[in-house]
């Protein structure tokens, strides 16, 4: 009987005392459990989660807030042909407003002296064309001509009238003394190669001469024009580029618990 309740007890004290282990280990193990499953959620967990919660917001601005839409990047290629078709419109198109103005302007002016001076130009030559029409005369130039030896004609060769009044025309009449006779204040004689100046010529070639100069002032403002839209194709790829670098988007990411999931989180800050 002794034997039978020594046997009892022994068999009581070895239950109780793994009772006890089981229950100093319970906790520690529930813990580790709880490890394993968050890292195992967190590596299985795609980089762009479908429940990824994205913040945009812009330098210095405590609340979060959507990219503008001049943030976007530029084309230089855009850019370029903007500036080559019209001055200033890429510089413009990168948010380059001085410069875009500046260019524009200039392309302004530019046509705007053009105007004048190709406006004054052809007036001065109706003007001496006109003048030539009333004070020279083919007619009379040619009676002096014929009256010339074939020797003496030898002398004035290499200078033909054109059969046209184009503008070699009316430059040949007062540049070269050949024709110098055929102004109505010279007193030519017959058979004499030798004639008197004629001071209408002179007026006739310094009208000539102004209207030529207008002309050319024309000429120079319309080779800056192209020249100022070449350059300015050239400065807007430079300027779209520097607008592009000026944009500085940075992109934070990292997991946080929400309703005990981890979930991954992402804040973009765009800068320009």
């Amino acid at each position: 009987m002794n034997r039978l309740k020594s046997i009892l007890s022994l068999v009581l004290a070895i239950f109780l005392l793994s009772s006890g282990l089981n229950l100093l280990s319970a906790q520690p193990k529930t813990q580790v459990q709880e490890k394993l499953q968050l890292q195992q959620s967190l590596l299985s967990k795609p980089f762009l989660a479908p429940q990824l919660a994205l913040i945009i917001s812009a330098p210095n601005d405590p609340k979060p807030a959507s990219p503008k839409p001049t943030a976007g990047l530029k084309s230089p290629v855009i850019g370029f042909l903007f500036s080559l078709t019209v001055p200033g419109s890429g510089e413009i198109y990168a948010k380059s407003w001085l410069k875009g103005l500046a260019f524009l302007g200039v392309e302004t002016g530019l046509w705007v002296i053009y105007g004048v001076h190709q406006h004054k130009g052809k007036d001065l030559e109706k003007d001496y064309m006109a003048y030539a029409d009333k004070y020279w005369s083919e007619t009379t130039w040619e009676q002096w001509w014929n009256s010339l030896s074939d020797e003496d004609r030898q002398v004035y060769s290499h200078h033909e009238l054109p059969e046209t009044k184009t503008q070699q025309y009316y430059e040949m009449i007062g540049k070269y003394q050949k024709y110098n006779a055929g102004w109505d204040d010279v007193h030519w004689i017959s058979g004499v190669v030798t004639t008197d100046t004629s001071k209408k010529s002179l007026y006739y070639m310094a009208l000539r001469g102004r209207s030529n100069d207008e002309l050319k002032l024309a000429t120079t403002a319309t080779a800056i024009v192209i020249a100022n839209h070449v350059f300015s194709a050239i400065d807007a790829i430079w300027t779209v580029k520097r607008f592009n670098k000026a944009i500085k988007p940075s992109v934070k990411v990292n997991y946080v618990m929400i309703n005990n999931k981890p979930q991954l989180v992402a804040n973009l800050t765009l800068s320009w």
